[in-house]
């Protein structure tokens, strides 16, 4: 399944969405997944591998990542979600229910179409919410948002290579790893955009206005801790803990993480 996921592109008030799909029972409601900055759908598809064979998945590249249209400079998270949902009602049509599947900043993206539109989501999945409401929200800002600049010289690139791939999970295969490195080369300079929407948005409100029901993945990462802060606003939300996943958990993981994810959709 990896590689080999259908693609298209869909509308948005941005220009074009590009996203993979993996055809699946059309008898179920269809999945959407959103993935984190700075990343693309692409990050989904072993996931994908476990969940198609029962439903539709399809896997969003976020507007300016991946093959996705950039938005304007200075767009909001309502802007990066409006646009999504719009791209999801391109491909699935708009009198379909769907289910969302979000991953760290996807995880904000996801909240804000299922508060702004809770007739159009029938259930949704999270995992690793970037929720920061208190001293530590400055500490996050300041590891995720950057102002970066295109030179000439290569060493630009050198902290995130080694980042990404020189240090990368020990169960990581290096394409993989590669693959991530490439995604944010695609998205330099702008590459911390959809971060400083975050950052620039109050999530409380919307998770306490998500009426779908909610699954929260907590894989025991650095996120663990904003995962469930923020499970605990969402209405009924329900915490399952996936503990020793190694790092990339949506690649290394991703038979545990299908299965609890297919068990919630399916209940």
């Amino acid at each position: 399944m990896p590689g080999h996921a259908r693609r298209g592109y869909a509308r948005c008030r941005f220009g074009q969405v590009h996203y993979r799909e993996a055809a699946g029972c059309a008898e179920v409601p269809p999945l959407f997944c959103l993935h984190a900055t700075a990343y693309s759908g692409r990050t989904f598809e072993p996931l994908m591998a476990e969940l198609a064979p029962g439903r539709r998945v399809v896997a969003l590249d976020t507007p300016g990542y991946g093959g996705s249209d950039f938005p304007p400079e200075g767009a909001a998270v309502a802007d990066y979600a409006e646009a999504l949902r719009e791209a999801l009602d391109d491909i699935a049509g708009t009198a379909v229910p769907v289910d969302l599947l979000g991953y760290h900043t996807g995880c904000s993206f996801a909240v804000e179409i299922a508060a702004r539109h809770p007739a159009r989501v029938r259930r949704i999945a999270l995992s690793g919410i970037p929720f920061f409401p208190g001293p530590e929200r400055e500490e996050w800002r300041r590891r995720l948002v950057h102002e970066s600049r295109l030179t000439e010289s290569l060493s630009q690139f050198e902290a995130r290579w080694d980042y990404l791939v020189a240090r990368r999970a020990p169960e990581l295969p290096v394409e993989h790893a590669y693959a991530n490195f490439v995604d944010e080369l695609r998205a330099y300079p702008r590459e911390s955009w959809a971060h400083r929407a975050i950052f620039e948005s109050d999530l409380a409100p919307r998770l306490a206005n998500v009426r779908a029901p909610t699954l929260v993945l907590d894989t025991d990462s650095p996120l663990s801790g904003p995962s469930r802060a923020a499970a605990a606003l969402i209405p009924g939300a329900r915490v399952v803990t996936v503990p020793g996943l190694p790092g990339a958990p949506l690649e290394t993981g991703a038979p545990r993480l299908g299965a609890e994810i297919r068990r919630f959709l399916d209940s």
